[in-house]
């Protein structure tokens, strides 16, 4: 039985007893924790101890026992068979009465490194090696992935809400709640329950900003779209990619991962970027300037979205991670411009219910912007 050693103490004997299934071959193990997942499940690099060294770290992650066996069914089935791809691989799960665990070991990371989130590898590193970063996860982790696509004709709005579950009942007193105690810097806001403005603009001193969840239970799609599907991880959040000491990036958590809209990882690593780890202190109106930018893809630069060096650094590193994002999607699923708008728009909605935005103002934003953008395809009807 192995004697577990962590900076932090053992939340409870079930957790221990977990640990002791995994990693029962050895004598001794070494646990760091990572940012904990979203659903509460607990994940950590554990070094096996060998005594005279330490053997290669892996990932372990501990969390209900249903939700670990519907993850590694998931990983069984979209993940295992992809041999050749930087596949991470289950090497171990272990359950109790209540609990459940599993353990990853990253092929091909170094024994003397360090394994990051996406979150500590975009705060760490410059643009550059976040691009790079970026365009590895897509064309070399998930390469697999995207060589069979799938098309159909859907109502890829509805295909969208049904697949995020997005309760549009609550996300409407949400807003409600939300628009009563909204400033847009020193604006005033004037707030509009439907799509009735055709122009959101920052040139005088109101602005009309929608409220996308009634616009997304009002409007619908005139005529379905090609819709492109294929596998995907499912939760492209701040924790779920890790990076080796080389740069590589890796997957962990495959609780959602199955066959799903082909766009919808990069959706929602973009809004990972925007809603997760843009300092929650930027200004909304230099947020507004660089959302409104990217939104309606009016420079294939950055521009000057703050007079705030600080902030126009920051909006500067995720407008270019974000436009490489959106590169990489136009290369895998070509031709998919407005489904990657009906995506965003759901993704971005569904953030104000998981209550992990650093500031949701962007949220209204973000989601006012692109229904705005959609209104005027012409593809939609009230």
């Amino acid at each position: 039985m192995p004697l577990v050693i962590s900076p932090t103490k053992d939340p409870n004997e079930e957790i221990e007893k977990i640990f002791k299934k995994l990693f029962w071959n050895f004598d001794k193990i070494w646990i760091t924790p990572l940012t904990p997942g979203y659903s509460g499940a607990g994940v950590y690099i554990v070094t096996p101890d060998l005594g005279p060294a330490l053997a290669r770290p892996v990932v372990a992650k501990i969390g209900l026992k249903e939700k670990i066996q519907e993850e590694e069914k998931n990983y069984n089935k979209y993940v295992k068979w992809l041999s050749g791809m930087r596949s991470t691989i289950l090497m171990a799960s272990a359950y109790s009465d209540s609990l459940g665990g599993i353990v990853y070991s990253l092929i091909g990371n170094l024994m003397d490194g360090r394994i990051i989130s996406f979150e500590d590898y975009y705060k760490e590193n410059n643009i550059d090696a976040v691009e790079e970063g970026v365009e590895k996860l897509f064309t070399e982790t998930c390469k697999y992935w995207y060589l069979r696509i799938d098309t159909e004709l859907e109502n890829t709005l509805e295909i969208y809400i049904k697949d995020l579950s997005l309760d549009l009942f609550k996300l409407r007193q949400i807003y409600d709640e939300l628009f009563s105690r909204f400033i847009l810097g020193n604006k005033s806001i004037v707030y509009k329950m439907i799509a009735t403005s055709k122009k959101v603009s920052n040139s005088s001193n109101t602005f009309d900003i929608i409220n996308a969840a009634e616009w997304v239970s009002t409007y619908s799609l005139r005529t379905p779209l090609a819709t492109r599907y294929c596998i995907t991880h499912g939760d492209f959040n701040k924790n779920n990619i890790v990076f080796d000491n080389r740069g590589d990036p890796w997957l962990i958590d495959f609780m959602f991962t199955g066959k799903s809209c082909a766009l919808r990882d990069f959706i929602r690593l973009e809004t990972t970027i925007k809603f997760e780890l843009l300092n929650s202190n930027i200004n909304e109106l230099s947020y507004f300037n660089f959302d409104n930018a990217l939104i309606n893809d009016m420079s294939n630069q950055s521009t000057n979205f703050s007079t705030n060096p600080a902030e126009l650094e920051e909006l500067e590193k995720a407008f270019r991670a974000i436009k490489k994002i959106r590169a990489l999607a136009a290369d895998r699923v070509p031709a998919d411009g407005i489904n990657y708008d009906i995506g965003l728009l759901i993704q971005t909605i569904k953030f104000l219910s998981w209550n992990k935005c650093n500031n949701k103002n962007f949220i209204l934003i973000s989601a006012g912007l692109l229904c705005v953008k959609l209104d005027n395809s012409g593809l939609f009807r009230g």
